[in-house]
Protein backbone atom coordinates (compact mmCIF):
# COMPACT_ATOMS: atom_id res chain seq x y z
CA UNK A 1 0.00 0.00 0.00
CA UNK A 2 2.53 2.15 0.89
CA UNK A 3 4.63 1.78 -2.15
CA UNK A 4 1.53 2.40 -4.73
CA UNK A 5 1.15 5.29 -2.61
CA UNK A 6 4.70 6.52 -3.55
CA UNK A 7 4.70 5.40 -7.12
CA UNK A 8 1.46 7.31 -7.67
CA UNK A 9 3.27 9.96 -5.87
CA UNK A 10 6.23 10.23 -8.09
CA UNK A 11 3.94 9.60 -10.89
CA UNK A 12 1.35 12.65 -10.62
CA UNK A 13 4.90 14.78 -10.71
CA UNK A 14 6.25 13.69 -13.55
CA UNK A 15 2.97 13.94 -15.56
CA UNK A 16 3.14 15.43 -18.82
CA UNK A 17 6.94 14.97 -18.79
CA UNK A 18 7.45 11.60 -18.60
CA UNK A 19 5.42 8.36 -18.86
CA UNK A 20 5.59 6.14 -15.85
CA UNK A 21 4.71 2.72 -15.79
CA UNK A 22 4.80 -0.85 -13.35
CA UNK A 23 6.56 -4.05 -14.10
CA UNK A 24 4.87 -7.06 -12.02
CA UNK A 25 6.87 -9.66 -10.79
CA UNK A 26 4.24 -11.53 -12.94
CA UNK A 27 5.93 -10.48 -16.03
CA UNK A 28 8.63 -12.54 -15.28
CA UNK A 29 10.58 -12.38 -18.46
CA UNK A 30 10.73 -8.50 -18.74
CA UNK A 31 11.22 -8.05 -14.95
CA UNK A 32 14.02 -10.73 -15.27
CA UNK A 33 15.93 -8.73 -18.32
CA UNK A 34 15.43 -5.24 -16.13
CA UNK A 35 16.98 -6.94 -13.56
CA UNK A 36 20.85 -6.76 -13.01
CA UNK A 37 23.11 -10.16 -13.54
CA UNK A 38 25.13 -11.71 -11.32
CA UNK A 39 28.71 -13.28 -12.87
CA UNK A 40 26.63 -16.13 -13.32
CA UNK A 41 23.93 -14.87 -15.58
CA UNK A 42 21.44 -15.00 -13.01
CA UNK A 43 19.41 -11.88 -12.36
CA UNK A 44 18.94 -10.75 -9.13
CA UNK A 45 17.88 -6.70 -7.60
CA UNK A 46 21.11 -5.21 -5.26
CA UNK A 47 18.65 -3.05 -3.68
CA UNK A 48 15.55 -5.41 -3.73
CA UNK A 49 12.22 -4.13 -4.92
CA UNK A 50 11.14 -2.23 -5.90
CA UNK A 51 13.22 -1.42 -8.91
CA UNK A 52 13.54 1.73 -11.24
CA UNK A 53 14.58 1.83 -14.82
CA UNK A 54 14.24 4.55 -17.33
CA UNK A 55 14.51 5.36 -21.05
CA UNK A 56 16.00 8.23 -21.86
CA UNK A 57 13.80 10.22 -24.82
CA UNK A 58 14.27 9.27 -28.20
CA UNK A 59 15.62 5.37 -27.10
CA UNK A 60 14.30 2.99 -29.05
CA UNK A 61 16.49 0.26 -28.06
CA UNK A 62 16.12 -1.84 -25.08
CA UNK A 63 19.72 -1.71 -24.21
CA UNK A 64 19.84 2.07 -23.65
CA UNK A 65 18.15 1.67 -20.25
CA UNK A 66 19.45 3.27 -17.16
CA UNK A 67 18.80 2.11 -13.64
CA UNK A 68 18.39 3.98 -10.69
CA UNK A 69 20.39 2.64 -7.50
CA UNK A 70 19.35 5.95 -5.13
CA UNK A 71 17.17 6.42 -1.94
CA UNK A 72 13.40 5.31 -2.57
CA UNK A 73 11.63 8.92 -1.78
CA UNK A 74 9.71 10.75 -3.73
CA UNK A 75 12.14 13.79 -4.40
CA UNK A 76 15.41 11.43 -4.73
CA UNK A 77 13.50 9.53 -7.81
CA UNK A 78 11.38 12.46 -9.59
CA UNK A 79 15.37 14.51 -9.43
CA UNK A 80 17.04 11.74 -10.84
CA UNK A 81 14.69 11.16 -13.04
CA UNK A 82 14.74 14.89 -14.36
CA UNK A 83 18.76 15.36 -13.87
CA UNK A 84 19.77 12.06 -15.28
CA UNK A 85 17.09 11.18 -17.71
CA UNK A 86 15.69 14.37 -18.92
CA UNK A 87 18.78 16.76 -18.60
CA UNK A 88 17.29 18.93 -17.02
CA UNK A 89 18.78 21.32 -14.73
CA UNK A 90 18.76 20.64 -10.91
CA UNK A 91 16.94 23.30 -9.02
CA UNK A 92 17.70 23.74 -5.32
CA UNK A 93 15.13 23.62 -2.68
CA UNK A 94 14.71 23.11 0.67
CA UNK A 95 11.83 21.44 1.75
CA UNK A 96 9.22 22.34 5.06
CA UNK A 97 10.57 20.18 7.19
CA UNK A 98 14.28 21.04 6.50
CA UNK A 99 13.47 24.49 7.70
Amino acid sequence: MLFTLFLSCAANLLDGVAKTGIVELGEDQLASFLAERRSTGQPFFRNGLPAFVAFPPNCRSLQCYLRYDGDLSVDAVVDWMATSILNLPRILYYSRESL
